[in-house]
């Protein structure tokens, strides 16, 4: 059976199609490229690949068959089999989500599967007054309890090696969980600079023809 013709006989999508960089920049890092390389040979072949599951392919919405929908709205209407996203959809998800879903890894590319890995957490002011009280309170949302707290609602992959091994992670939706703390050997970190929101805004904006079918 052709599967993409199976989808689209069902008016369904293989997978999302997101032009903001950091959602496609898993397909860069699996294929050895980055933003900071974005006209290496590995980043234009990434890109390249990218842009035809689109425009060649059909199996990744065009902007006039989204519309104003988002990724995130056309995954919970069962009109994508499959998105690239992150651990903060979980939520919303388990809300929402009216059907049976789960996570997987992000498909191999020349180096294998790799995604980039973020993360959260609290800082206190160099110019702080109370750095005492700043350092308690800080330690206080950091305790087990409350990072379990946190994670109980499936919004974060926590920092915590107790509270990450623990049933208030690993149970439950999705079922595959774990996945998030496996991928960390893999993960790069994001590639941020002082001036990353200019260079994203470049890219973004030389890259719009070629993921919307009008050049290469």
């Amino acid at each position: 059976m052709n599967i993409s013709l199976e989808f689209k006989k069902h008016n369904i999508f293989g997978i999302s199609f997101d032009e903001e960089p950091l959602l496609y920049l898993p397909y860069l890092m699996s294929n050895g490229g980055d933003f900071y390389h974005i006209n290496s040979q590995n980043s234009q072949e990434a890109l390249k690949f990218y842009a035809d599951l689109r425009n060649k392919y059909n199996v990744a919405p065009k902007k006039s068959q989204s519309a104003s929908t988002t990724m995130a709205q056309m995954f919970l209407q069962q009109k994508l089999a499959m998105q690239v996203s992150g651990r903060w959809l979980v939520p919303k998800y388990r809300t929402a989500a009216n059907f049976n879903w789960d996570v997987i890894n992000f498909p191999n590319g020349k180096l294998g599967s790799i995604v980039q890995m973020d993360a959260s957490g609290w800082a206190i002011s160099k110019s702080s007054k109370n750095k005492k009280e700043a350092i308690k309170f800080i330690q206080y949302l950091s305790n087990k309890e409350n990072i379990t707290k946190i994670t109980k609602s499936g919004l974060i992959t926590p920092a915590r090696i107790d509270v990450a091994n623990s049933k208030d992670f690993l149970l439950g939706k999705p079922k595959s969980s774990k996945i998030f703390l496996d991928i960390i050997k893999t993960s790069k970190p994001t590639p941020v600079s002082k001036d990353y929101k200019e260079v994203t805004d470049i890219i973004s904006q030389k890259l719009e023809p070629l993921f919307n079918g009008n050049g290469e």
